[in-house]
């Protein structure tokens, strides 16, 4: 099911006190990969993939302090076609409507 289908959409799933601490560069990178497909670097690609061992090495210090909330968003925004492994996010190009 496509939730948003803009940028700002997206980014207003983030105002709310369970995400509200994860920071602003986060916030626009997964809303511009699940709107436009737009690949993450290693952290984030290793967050959507579900790879959390490789997510946790690779988060900076703010991030491994939300890595928490981050999955919880993945699963509560992101569709499952989109998330759960490498092959998902590989071919993910967004959940922007087709013209």
């Amino acid at each position: 099911m496509i939730r948003h289908t803009t940028l700002d959409g997206w980014l207003d799933t983030f105002n709310c006190p369970n995400f509200g601490d994860i920071n602003y560069t986060m916030r626009e990178a997964l809303s511009l990969y699940a709107l436009h497909g737009v690949q993450l670097g290693g952290f984030g690609r290793a967050l959507i993939a579900g790879d959390l061992a490789s997510a946790s090495v690779r988060a900076d210090l703010e991030n491994t302090a939300v890595l928490p909330k981050l999955v919880q968003w993945c699963q509560v925004y992101l569709p499952p076609e989109a998330r759960g492994s490498y092959d998902a996010v590989n071919n993910w190009k967004g959940c922007r409507p087709r013209l």
